[in-house]
């Protein structure tokens, strides 16, 4: 695959994706908040490990 058709198919993703996150983004908040969570607590181990 030659370079520019990879690039128009990775804007189309996005753009795709930038829809999508758009029609769902309570999902994706709700998604962030349990990543962030799980970041932190995963910190917390980490610190409690050190």
């Amino acid at each position: 695959m030659n370079a520019s058709a990879s690039l128009r198919e990775r804007r189309l993703a996005e753009g795709f994706g930038e829809r999508l996150r758009r029609r769902a983004g309570w999902r994706n908040s709700a998604r962030d908040k349990w990543s962030q969570s799980r970041r932190f607590l995963e910190g917390n181990l980490k610190d409690e490990n050190a």
